[in-house]
């Protein structure tokens, strides 16, 4: 209804008269559209409907149109025009009706999003806020969670951890009230992430499994996969190597199978860093290769510039200084404009080897530019990185101020990564405490279930003896059942055979029937191929006694005007032939010949017609029967001696004192009384 109603006005670009529903049932179609991703049909669509003189006379509809202008934007990932459709609500109460309030506060939570991907995480805090004051008036615990998780990612991202993770806290306990299995995996992963990036990586491995257990049970693959490849990083961290091979390479098989590039080619990736740093450069090679044939099939730079990168390290550690110095370029190229952080650790990684090579000032600018794009925010491992290349080019160089203090520096930075590193360690000591725990749990349960199964071993002794007992008196009820079976099947095989004759007899009997029937059909059609035969045969007979006696009255008419017109002596010859052809001239002989051959063919039609009426005139029986022969109108008008037309009425007639309807007809009816 909404593709029709809409076309309408859009081929017209005016539109006179327009009810609220129909407009509805319209921003309702739009919306399916934006979701369906058709973003060009929508954006038609809305421009379209922008210029019905309704919209401009009513807020509300104001309101919505560019509620579905930003959703379009949002879909477009175009979040600059978003928020230019998405800030007219902000001035706005919410509506009063529910659905209308619930959709205001879902254009606020999309705002916060656009305003969080424009790097303005203020303005979208604001907004998720009030968002979150609408959804809980309305008692709506999925807009709460998407709230709340929004604001978490926000809060991540400002390095405000607490407050992160008390956000998904809110955000979990309002998707398990609504038991939302998905976005409580979702909340898992996320809280996985922030822990993994904030190096509590044993509660990231916990969160992770979790995530991974409700993906697993809802179907998701993809998705489960996904989190594979986030614990097989994990481990890494942890330097596990074994439990991170194993899950990569679940992942990787699955990914392989279904052809998810992106994916496989993160999962290569992370095989290579795994053999990196197990220093084992010609397997990391091999993955490496394996990854950048993926990333040919996507034809995305950033991944590029993190194999590129990882080729430079790779030919680090073989030594092969101009070949990492080449990939190292490379990987800048992947990452410029595209990644900040990978184009700052290529840089230092590029401003390392070029202080192994000995140009130290190309070092030094390489090292500056990186603290200049970092803007306080790079990671201690590389600010220590970068306060040692330029600690050792300022003291080649004889820079012997700058070199001091950026020894300060560098020293500054080894007492916190000192710090994060024992952090690690410790760690890394939990994760094998935890381990072993759980070994030792495994253990004990092992050893419980050894005990209870003896203790099942024990009690199941005297199950065997009456296992036994139940066998034997088994094998008794067999033989006897055995016994009778045998009797029953005898019994049976002399009722097949009894049967078996009985059947035969009656198929001969049905044999029988069967012949007797078609003879007795053939006999009919016999009868009734007589019967036409006779029939054409009667209606000749008319049409020649009707040609006789048309002949015969012309004859007649000539003779009379010729005895007027000659002399007496050959008048009396004349009169003697006009007597001789009036004799022959008797009509009432031919219809009694006629009726005489007609009673030998249908014997019972004339009584059967005085059963139906038996006022029927000698007419009617004479109408009835021509057309029971099959004469048409024309032939019955011409042996009646009568017009067409008159045929015409005395039918209409007959049929009434037959009494037939309308949609009965008459020489239907006729030919197949008394058949």
């Amino acid at each position: 209804m909404a593709k029709f109603f809409i076309s309408i006005f859009f081929v017209t670009n005016t539109f006179i008269t327009i009810s609220a529903q129909d407009l509805t049932t319209s921003f309702r179609y739009i919306d399916s559209l934006i979701t369906a991703d058709q973003f060009e049909k929508a954006d038609w669509l809305l421009d379209s409907i922008q210029r019905i003189p309704y919209i401009a006379r009513h807020e509300w509809y104001r309101v919505e149109l560019d509620i579905l202008k930003g959703d379009l934007c949002l879909g477009k990932n175009n979040y600059i025009e978003s928020i230019k459709h998405y800030r007219s609500i902000l001035t706005k109460a919410h509506p009063a009706d529910t659905a209308s309030a619930l959709k205001f506060a879902k254009a606020l939570n999309d705002l916060g999003i656009a305003y969080y991907h424009t790097s303005k995480p203020d303005s979208a805090k604001n907004v998720h806020h009030r968002s979150i004051e609408i959804y809980r008036s309305y008692g709506d615990q999925q807009g709460l969670a998407y709230n709340y998780n929004n604001l978490a990612i926000i809060a991540k991202d400002l390095k405000e951890i607490d407050k992160a993770l008390n956000y998904y806290q809110k955000s979990s306990d309002a998707a398990r009230s609504i038991n939302d299995s998905l976005g409580f995996g979702f909340i898992a992963l996320n809280l996985g992430v922030l822990c993994y990036d904030n190096k509590r990586e044993i509660e990231a491995i916990e969160y992770f499994y979790e995530a991974l257990e409700i993906f697993t049970a809802l179907g998701k693959d993809t998705r489960a996969n996904s989190v594979k490849t986030r614990l097989g990083k994990a481990y890494l961290r942890l330097n596990v190597f074994n439990s991170a091979r194993s899950i990569l390479n679940q992942a990787r098989e699955y990914f392989t199978i279904h052809k998810e590039y992106w994916h496989l080619s993160h999962v290569y990736i992370y095989l290579s860093d795994m053999f990196i740093a197990q220093n084992q450069p010609d397997s990391a090679i091999y993955f490496l290769n394996s990854a950048l044939e993926c990333s040919g099939q996507m034809n995305d730079k950033t991944v590029s510039g993190q194999i590129y990168y990882r080729f430079g390290k790779v030919f680090e550690i073989k030594e092969d200084l101009d070949s990492a110095h080449y990939y190292f370029e490379r990987s800048l190229n992947g990452f410029a404009g595209t990644h900040l952080d990978g184009e700052m650790i290529s840089r230092l990684a590029l401003a390392k080897l070029l202080l192994a090579r000995g140009e130290f000032e190309r070092a030094i600018r390489e090292s500056e530019k990186v603290r200049a794009m970092a803007n306080g925010n790079l990671g201690s491992r590389h600010e220590e990185v970068a306060y040692t290349i330029l600690y050792e080019a300022n003291k080649a160089l004889g820079n012997n101020l700058k070199a001091f203090r950026n020894l300060e520096a560098l020293q500054s930075v080894k007492d916190s990564l000192f710090n994060k590193e024992k952090a690690l360690e410790v760690a890394r000591i939990e994760y094998g405490n935890y381990l072993e725990t759980r070994e030792a749990e495994q253990k004990a349960e092992r050893e419980k279930l050894k005990l209870a199964y003896q203790q099942d071993l024990n009690e199941q002794r005297w199950v065997k003896r009456f296992a036994i007992a139940c066998f034997l008196s088994l094998v008794i009820i067999l033989s006897c059942w055995y016994r009778s079976h045998r009797l029953k099947k005898r019994d049976n095989a002399y009722l097949a055979r009894k049967n078996s004759i009985i059947e035969a007899a009656n198929n001969e009997l049905r044999a029988l029937r069967e012949k007797d029937r078609i003879n007795q059909l053939r006999e009919k059609a016999l009868m009734n191929k007589s019967i036409a035969t006779k029939e054409r045969e009667l209606a000749a007979i008319v049409m020649v006694n009707h040609e006789k006696n048309t002949i015969l009255c012309n004859i007649d008419q000539r003779l009379a005007e010729m005895i007027e017109m000659v002399e007496d002596d050959t008048k009396i010859g004349l009169k003697e032939l006009k007597r001789l052809v009036s004799s022959n001239l008797n009509l009432g002989e031919s219809w009694n010949s006629f009726i005489h051959q007609f009673v030998t063919v249908h014997p019972n039609f004339f009584e059967s017609l005085k059963k139906l009426n038996p006022d029927l005139t000698l007419h009617d029986l004479k109408l009835c029967a021509y057309l029971k022969i099959g004469m048409d109108n024309k032939n019955i008008a011409q042996v009646t001696y009568v017009a067409p037309d008159s045929v015409k009425k005395s039918i209409t007639r007959l049929r009434k004192k037959l009494k037939l309807n309308q949609q009965q007809n008459i020489r239907h009816f006729v030919m197949h009384l008394d058949n």
